[in-house]
């Protein structure tokens, strides 16, 4: 199983901006699927929604070995986050068998049920990210900050590599690449109040790391216009509002206690 772990360093560094960029939908991919830009949780039975990761290069990274995601998630009503919407470790969500919340980084698996998110060699509009290694594993939330910036305002920051850890180069625009999807679940509705709160959640930055010297690549711009989705019914309105991403090596480090 593929090991997904979480990194400070990446976060410091300068933000680029590019032709290209992220892209972010629940259920499938931008291009060609069906996405959806709100996904209502069912809140009284055990469900999954899976939050798909997307992103376009402005050139190619022939040294590609790791990318890490930071990602916000606001309430609407700007009060502390409710245990449901907690992923920190030793949290409500991240303490039973069933997680709150999950990242799958083997593309076959989300092709399953997210049809446009197949390879382009298979008729599909996307590229896997990682070549196919992708260990189809997956790994708990361990990084989260608790009303990082404001009340009712989650931090996630997630970072996935190759598992061998040779490099895979990635070609540059027009070229559509899957990093990986972050699977919710309402297993523990009961146990963690809050499974009906509204809110949206916000792709920031992508951050890609070569292994032949070539300096970070950030990603920070839409690509097709899609970073942000909402939750329960959370008005769209809402996205623009969340802060742009500035955050201190100091805050990322209280991630980490």
């Amino acid at each position: 199983m593929k090991k997904l772990v979480f990194t400070l360093a990446l976060a410091a560094l300068p933000s680029m901006a590019f032709a290209a960029g992220i892209d972010l939908s629940w259920d499938d991919c931008v291009v060609g699927g069906a996405p959806q830009s709100n996904r209502t949780f069912n809140c009284a039975a055990n469900a999954n929604y899976n939050l798909h990761f997307q992103f376009k290069l402005p050139q190619g990274l022939p040294g590609f070995v790791s990318m890490t995601a930071y990602a916000d998630y606001q309430n609407t009503t700007g009060t502390p986050l409710t245990s449901f919407w907690r992923y920190e470790p030793g949290s409500c969500q991240q303490t039973p068998t069933q997680k709150g919340a999950s990242i799958f980084d083997d593309l076959g698996t989300s092709s399953l049920f997210s049809p446009a998110c197949l390879p382009s060699a298979d008729g599909g509009a996307y590229e896997d990210a990682w070549g196919g290694n992708g260990a189809g594993g997956t790994e708990t939330i361990n990084a989260f900050g608790i009303d990082f910036r404001r009340p009712g305002n989650g931090y996630f920051v997630l970072l996935d590599y190759r598992a061998d850890g040779l490099a895979f180069p990635l070609a540059g625009s027009p070229a559509n690449y899957w990093a990986f999807r972050v699977n919710f679940k309402t297993h523990n509705r009961g146990a963690c109040a809050g499974c009906t709160d509204q809110g949206i959640l916000l792709f920031q930055r992508l951050s890609l790391e070569s292994n032949d010297g070539t300096p970070v690549m950030n990603l920070d711009n839409a690509d097709k216009g899609v970073v942000c989705t909402t939750i329960n019914g959370g008005p769209a309105g809402l996205c623009p509002t969340v802060p742009a991403r500035s955050t201190t090596w100091g805050q990322l480090k209280s991630l980490y206690r």
